[in-house]
């Protein structure tokens, strides 16, 4: 369904007539002589139609015999996650011991105040 609509301009169009309006109301003898239009001139209004769903595409649309005019085609984005806070991990450092403050290299858990 379009979403949002707006004429632009109309023209000329010659239309066809349905095939029943041309055949004459009574008989009459002349009837075979009788010129019947098949067509006929009307002024046709354009509109321009926004169709879109708002996520991935948005179109316009126009024209009595519809023609694409433009789309804009959105790319979908990665939702990016949430920074996980807590880690496990190889840490070094100084650790308090039986033998005092030595250094320390071993697996640890250690948690994140900042992302970078």
């Amino acid at each position: 369904m379009p979403v949002d609509s707006m004429p632009v301009r109309t023209v000329t169009a010659k239309l066809a007539l349905p095939a029943t309006s041309r055949k004459p109301k009574t008989p009459t003898a002349d009837s075979t002589m009788l010129e019947i239009p098949d067509s006929v001139e009307a002024e046709v209004p354009i509109v321009s139609k926004e169709y879109t769903d708002s996520l991935t595409y948005t179109a316009w649309v126009s024209g009595w015999q519809p023609s694409l005019d433009s789309i804009r085609i959105y790319q979908p984005r990665p939702i990016q996650p949430k920074p996980k806070h807590w880690h496990l991990g190889v840490t070094a450092g100084y650790a308090i011991g039986p033998r005092g403050f030595s250094p320390y290299v071993g697996i640890g858990i250690t948690y994140s105040f900042v992302s970078f």
